[in-house]
């Protein structure tokens, strides 16, 4: 016969409680840190730009790539004052006429008008990205940073 212990009851279901409670106030943060923000103002101007950014990353990136294009974009804010970019990019190489695909991630600093990060994932080639390639991006995103959170 199974015998449950009144106090082990209340004190499990505290325990459950507390738990459960824990996991929706973390998700609600995480959830909030997820939402996506707007650049700019205007929409238009703003996938225009993403557009340009991304073919940009994905040239310096495989500059022996063709095509590059931008297939969508994410905007968020991670932290306070952060603001990163996700842009899912695709080229087809040059060689190979394979489809590529591959990830840009930008972190950028908003009170101090610096990109944190710039990194390029390929996500279906073996061929490294171009560092030195992306070093030079990165330095010139933040000339255009500071235009562009005045």
């Amino acid at each position: 016969m199974l015998v449950i212990h009144p106090m082990r009851s209340t004190i499990h279901r505290y325990c459950v409680g507390l738990l459960l409670l824990s996991l929706t106030f973390s998700v609600s943060l995480s959830d909030d840190r997820d939402k996506e923000i707007r650049l700019l103002k205007d929409k238009d101007n703003e996938e225009k730009l993403m557009s340009d950014l991304g073919i940009a990353v994905t040239k310096a990136a495989h500059p022996t790539g063709e095509n590059p294009s931008l297939r969508k974009y994410k905007i968020t804010e991670p932290k306070e004052s952060r603001i990163k970019i996700v842009l899912e990019v695709q080229y087809k190489g040059t060689l190979t006429g394979n489809l590529y695909f591959g990830e840009a991630v930008i972190v950028i600093d908003r009170k101090e008008k610096e990109v944190l990060k710039l990194d390029f994932t390929d996500l279906n080639n073996s061929i490294p990205p171009n560092d030195n390639n992306l070093r030079r991006v990165k330095s010139q995103l933040e000339k255009l940073i500071e235009k562009l959170l005045d």
